[in-house]
């Protein structure tokens, strides 16, 4: 783990840990006040980014170039649950955002360890698993 400054071009637009729907970039505009030096950006070994997809969105928007990231070695699945973690901790997530993480991680770890990692307020059934995609579509 590491604290490190990148240029945004140099982010990998890979959306392996992306969940946020619909996008709301402003959401982060008050967080660099409430939590100063905390970085809002989490990215992997790949530079992808494992949290802070919309605060990403939001320094574009600002025109900035870089930012400050903390990088993490974390398996694929890991990265899954920080990011829900965090969303889920700081903005709560919707339905559709619930779903699209289940959707991205169930393949990747046991449902036991989902439900108590990400502490989900509704059970992972086999019913919900077969559903996901008909759920999920637009």
């Amino acid at each position: 783990m590491r604290e490190i400054e990148l240029r945004l071009s140099d982010i990998n637009l890979d959306d392996v840990y992306a969940f946020s729907y619909p996008h709301l970039p402003e959401r982060y505009a008050g967080l660099q006040e409430k939590f100063p030096g905390l970085p809002l950006l989490v990215i992997d070994r790949a530079q992808r980014v494992v949290s802070g997809h919309d605060y990403r969105l939001l320094l574009r928007q600002r025109g900035e170039t870089q930012a400050q990231a903390l990088q993490l070695d974390l398996p694929v699945p890991d990265g899954l649950l920080l990011n829900y973690n965090i969303l889920h901790c700081l903005f709560g997530l919707n339905l559709y955002e619930k779903l699209l993480f289940i959707k991205k991680i169930t393949p990747l770890c046991p449902i036991e360890d989902i439900q108590r990692r990400a502490e989900l307020n509704f059970a992972l059934s086999a019913h919900l698993l077969e559903n996901l995609d008909m759920l999920l579509t637009e």
